[in-house]
């Protein structure tokens, strides 16, 4: 099982717009990160983002670009502050490749709770439109890194 942990791209200030939808910039780091999976031939059985516009639209655009019209999960528990024990009981209880989209610090605990299984610890930080990649040894239930890749490692 591979799991694909992404950050919402860049988005606009609050003093812009409550809203706080992607940025000019946000959708173009989504879309190179899009693309990147895509060369990478990624196939997920399931995607999954927060309920703030700029993971939604995040998602849009990654599903655009690696040809994914499956269904896509909005959910409340990927909010930024949410508690992470409801996602990571179901990633680890899963056995199928998976996208999630959402935000700091949420994935910032959920993937270091992954790869040390110490709650409370956050050890990996998320550049806007960041993709961590990791997989799950089925024999032992672990998680180890695969990659991570920052839109500004890539060509445009």
């Amino acid at each position: 099982m591979k799991l694909y942990i992404i950050r919402h791209g860049d988005a606009v200030s609050k003093s812009t717009d409550l809203l706080r939808p992607l940025s000019e910039v946000g959708k173009v780091q989504s879309k190179k990160i899009g693309a990147f999976l895509n060369r990478l031939k990624i196939a997920p059985a399931i995607m999954m983002h927060s309920t703030k516009t700029r993971a939604e639209q995040t998602a849009n655009i990654i599903s655009e670009k690696i040809g994914y019209y499956g269904p896509v999960n909005v959910r409340e528990e990927l909010s930024p502050d949410y508690p992470i024990d409801i996602i990571a009981k179901e990633i680890l209880e899963s056995n199928e490749d998976t996208v999630i989209i959402g935000h700091l610090p949420f994935l910032s605990y959920l993937t270091s709770y992954l790869l040390s299984k110490k709650d409370g610890t956050s050890f990996c930080d998320f550049n806007e439109a960041t993709v961590i990649c990791l997989e799950k040894n089925n024999s032992n239930k672990k998680f180890y890194l695969v990659y991570s890749v920052s839109p500004d490692l890539l060509e445009d």
